[in-house]
């Protein structure tokens, strides 16, 4: 696996990302996948500051502790969980700091994200569309066990799920800048 910082602006995608079937099952428990999590970005500041607590931090760091992220600037990782159903789909958005975006209109991107297929599923539609700086859209299916690695600075968008759900895991690793929702008050 290339380091973050030898990404640049392409695309990476792993197939059968996490190799332990034990490990896997724990992604397929109702319990992972509950509203606590569902419904609420969460924030991770990184296993050099503190051992993971839950699974999905712990997904954190098995993606991106590989990765060789620079410790120095990184302030941290934006993670969440997604399913849609059978009919839906995300319209094209750039992720972003969104309360500043809010608050200023000031774009505030992270430097890369990525989705995460942790469940055997059934889905039919739901494809990642990534534009790319030159205008064209890049399409990768939702595959169980399949990490993408991306610009999610980039405009991008999932199209309509046929039969689903389609279940994802995603995060964004954020570089000298922490999004206001995480901020100390």
């Amino acid at each position: 696996m290339p380091s973050a910082n030898d990404l640049g602006n392409n695309m990476y995608i792993q197939e059968e990302f996490i190799t332990d079937e034990d490990e896997l099952l724990k992604f397929s428990s109702k319990e992972s996948w509950s509203d606590q999590f569902q419904h609420q970005t969460m924030w991770y500041e990184g296993w050099w500051k503190r051992e993971p607590e839950n699974i999905w931090e712990e997904t954190v760091r098995k993606i991106w502790e590989p990765l060789k992220v620079d410790q120095e600037k990184t302030h941290g990782f934006e993670f969440w969980i997604n399913v849609l159903p059978t009919g839906g789909f995300l319209n094209w958005h750039q992720d972003k700091d969104e309360m500043e975006a809010n608050d200023t209109g000031r774009v505030i991107t992270p430097k890369k994200g990525t989705l995460f297929y942790p469940v055997p599923h059934t889905v039919s539609g739901g494809y990642l569309e990534v534009q790319n700086e030159q205008h064209e859209i890049e399409r990768i299916a939702p595959a169980f066990n399949r990490l993408i690695i991306f610009d999610s600075g980039l405009l991008h968008r999932v199209s309509p799920v046929y039969h689903g759900p389609r279940f994802v895991f995603i995060t964004n690793l954020w570089e000298e800048h922490t999004p206001k929702a995480f901020q100390p008050t």
